[in-house]
């Protein structure tokens, strides 16, 4: 088996995981069992299958459990209600959601007319975001209107995109980002979510190892760094956070404004990473490197 379809395994069965987790949630809720982290379990477990959904190209599956999502979103934010009513629609749509994941795993179709059924109940509990997500399914031709404007004829002006964009102000943003294990687990790559967010414009990353432990006690799927990224963008804080939207349950992340980039890091960590972060600025794959000890570093 290879590196990709061992991944995609380990995908299905985190799926099969987080719908057991879904299902004992949502049993809960029915039972007046509202802990205060009952509602947040289905979500995460929602999101996560929508996440790894979306990085093996499977649309259904993403956009429904997208859908899902966002009315569960609603109960977790106490906008809603854990009602008769609002689970039913819930188990339902969880049915689906299996329906999905095995048609996706299995390479078959899922029952459409339920899907969609599902659909429609759920778009009443998600409101214009969750409208706008059903569009997916829609299927609507688009027909443009009469404008009046048939016969005209134009004659192309050059515009020169660059006077359009030099008006757009650029920012220095610091972006702190801290994988945790379920983000290696769900098929994301941190250096991925690192590239993308330089290609929003420059800058610098700097890696904090303080919390990796000897090699000897090294938990193969554990998660010990924490990215620092100076980012020198046209991009507003929401187009920073949203190269993180499919994986911001799995790592902890701030964005910060900032007027400078501020004093440098650690000259030990810098030069250790050098590197890394040219190969993480040309998508290549990231070569191994070993801290310099910790009492060397003290003397140095």
């Amino acid at each position: 088996m290879d590196a990709m379809a061992e991944i995609r395994q380990t995908f299905f069965e985190e799926c099969a995981d987080g719908l057991r987790e879904l299902d004992t949630a949502l049993a809960a809720l029915a039972k007046n069992e509202t802990e205060p982290d009952t509602a947040n379990v289905a979500f995460r477990a929602v999101h996560s299958i929508k996440g790894g959904a979306a990085s093996f190209s499977l649309s259904d599956l993403s956009h429904f459990a997208h859908l899902f999502e966002v009315a569960l979103d609603e109960l977790r934010s106490k906008r809603a209600e854990p009602t008769p009513e609002f689970l039913g629609v819930a188990t339902r749509a969880a049915q689906v959601l299996r329906d999905l994941t095995d048609a996706a795993k299995n390479d078959t179709l899922p029952d459409e007319r339920r899907m969609l059924d599902t659909v429609e109940e759920l778009k009443p509990l998600t409101g214009e975001k969750g409208a706008g997500i059903a569009r997916y399914w829609s299927g609507e031709e688009i027909v443009e209107s009469d404008d009046g404007m048939e016969g005209l004829e134009f004659t192309p002006v050059g515009i020169d995109f660059a006077d359009i964009l030099g008006s757009v102000p650029e920012s220095v943003f610091r972006v702190t980002f801290r994988p945790m294990p379920e983000l290696y687990q769900n098929a994301n790559e941190a250096s991925r979510l690192i590239r993308d967010c330089l290609a929003l414009g420059t800058g610098t990353v700097s890696c904090d190892t303080s919390e990796l432990p000897a090699f000897a006690d090294m938990d193969p799927e554990g998660a010990y760094l924490t990215w620092t990224i100076e980012l020198t963008t046209r991009a507003n804080e929401q187009g920073v956070r949203e190269v993180f939207e499919f994986a911001e349950w799995d790592c902890e992340l701030t964005v910060e404004l900032c007027e400078d980039v501020g004093e440098a890091g650690d000259p030990a960590i810098d030069a250790a990473f050098a590197s890394l972060l040219l190969q993480i600025q040309s998508g290549s794959n990231a070569s191994s490197f070993e801290p310099e000890p910790e009492e060397e570093r003290e003397d140095a």
